[in-house]
């Protein structure tokens, strides 16, 4: 009974301090958080030290720091924005960028251009 009340305590806690965090990011993240800190109290509650204060004290230290930088510039502003196209056409042009990049080393290396060529391991032998 005690181990119950305490586990909803806890929850209680933990929901309170994720308050300060914007709502969209609590109906996105909010469940996965929870699950989270479940998984975490129940770990604490078994070592039976203050490993239970620890996780409150935590909790309310990264709730604190994070939920109104969350609030003031959220982390995935692209995903919070709605432009998809935008966003999709920045991957594009850059995983077309770093293929062309990786195929111009190839080429100098292969070239003798850069350590490690053919060239230069036909020139030790």
């Amino acid at each position: 009974m005690k181990r119950d009340y305490s586990t909803m305590l806890s929850e209680t806690w933990f929901r309170l301090l994720f308050r300060l965090y914007p709502r969209d990011f609590r109906e996105e993240m909010g469940e996965a958080m929870l699950q989270t800190y479940r998984d975490r109290l129940r770990e604490a509650m078994n070592r039976r030290d203050l490993s239970v204060a620890r996780l409150w004290f935590a909790a309310l230290r990264d709730s604190l720091r994070n939920g109104p930088a969350e609030r003031l510039r959220p982390a995935a502003s692209w995903r919070r924005s709605g432009n998809w196209g935008g966003d999709a056409e920045r991957v594009v042009r850059r995983v077309a960028h770093t293929r062309g990049r990786v195929k111009r080393f190839r080429r100098r290396r292969t070239s003798g251009l850069l350590p490690g060529g053919e060239t230069r391991h036909r020139n030790r032998a």
